[in-house]
């Protein structure tokens, strides 16, 4: 068995990213839930990531060159 590997979590004002893990390892604490309008549901779920990067900008894409996405992925 191998050991898990947590979550890299990027959050912009407009966007919250996090690396694709299978987070049954990663979730920590119990599942709170709240009805919302229009049949929507807010899930709060605790969990353990491996590293938090914010960024103020959400301009991450310029293809011409590496971004905090490229950085996110490779480590």
């Amino acid at each position: 068995m191998t050991v898990p590997d947590y979550p890299k979590i990027l959050e912009t004002p407009h966007h919250f990213w996090f690396g694709p893990v299978d987070l049954t390892h990663a979730v920590q604490g119990d599942t709170k839930t709240e009805p919302l309008p229009g049949g929507y549901v807010k899930v709060t779920k605790t969990f353990v990531a491996k590293s938090y990067t914010y960024s103020d900008s959400d301009l991450l894409y310029d293809f011409a060159k590496p971004n905090l996405l490229d950085k996110q992925s490779k480590n």
